[in-house]
């Protein structure tokens, strides 16, 4: 049985560079049952994870290779119901979003709005590595735009934490 779970989804969708597809599908990012959930054959099941073992640890340019392998192995309804969960996976991390830099921001419930509006808005599935770059692009802009002084120089702190973060787990890899 293959199960799922996107723990780091959050993250993953507003940082990463990879697409979400295949975050979403790739072993330590899973939070679905899929075998189960899109009623998967044994011999599905099989091949997804001989696929996964061959990906394990690639590059991000790679794992839309990996993520097109494994949408080759579903039938047309079960591609249709996996485009549907994963959508409705990315819109609530878009909303998580929202409430995170709510959170740490102290956004008013009209900037709350208007982001959420916006992040909601630019999401479609399954983004490329393009739109994920403009998605990235429109959250700065949109920032810019709502934020106050105090509230945009804490989000250039939390910008810089976390690209000390990022500095730190390559060094220990």
């Amino acid at each position: 049985m293959i199960v799922c779970s996107l723990k780091s989804a959050v993250f993953a969708a507003s940082m990463a560079v990879a697409t979400p597809a295949a975050l979403a599908f790739q072993g330590q990012h899973r939070e679905m049952d899929w075998a189960t959930t899109l009623n998967m054959t044994a011999w599905q099941q099989t091949q997804l994870e001989r696929i996964e073992s061959q990906y394990h640890g690639v590059n991000r340019e790679t794992r839309a290779e990996l993520y097109q392998q494994m949408r080759d192995l579903l039938t047309a309804e079960q591609r249709q119901r996996a485009d549907q969960l994963l959508q409705q996976r990315y819109q609530a991390v878009a909303e998580q979003r929202v409430q995170h830099l709510s959170d740490r921001l102290a956004l008013s419930p009209q900037q709350i709005e208007r982001l959420r509006n916006a992040q909601l808005a630019s999401v479609s599935w399954p983004p490329t590595l393009a739109q994920r770059s403009e998605q990235r692009r429109l959250l700065e802009q949109q920032l810019a735009e709502l934020l106050s002084d105090e509230q945009r120089a804490q989000w250039q702190q939390l910008q810089q934490r976390q690209a000390q973060r990022f500095e730190q787990l390559r060094s220990v890899q």
